[in-house]
């Protein structure tokens, strides 16, 4: 859901154009989510939203990474976004 949310978040922060496939991708994974949510049985908990609100931010961090991408080499970005492992663990 996040690479779908993508370019609409880019669509709101940096104004780019979206293409009609990728309008018809997100009213098919938002159709997917909801029947996923099980209406049926109570539909969105708790739960629910925080996975929501996740793909919202990775959504902007692919946003952020492609942007930057363009400005930084990308083997430094690479580099910067590797985590690091304490050494003797």
């Amino acid at each position: 859901m996040s690479s779908v949310l993508a370019p609409m978040i880019a669509l709101l922060v940096l104004r780019h154009r979206l293409a009609w496939q990728l309008l018809v991708a997100l009213v098919v994974a938002t159709l997917g989510l909801y029947f996923l949510t099980a209406p049926e049985a109570g539909g969105l908990n708790r739960g629910d939203l925080w996975t929501a609100g996740d793909r919202v931010v990775f959504g902007g961090h692919i946003v952020a990474v492609s942007e930057i991408s363009k400005a930084v080499r990308c083997a430094r970005m690479v580099w910067l976004q590797l985590p690091v492992r304490p050494s003797g663990h």
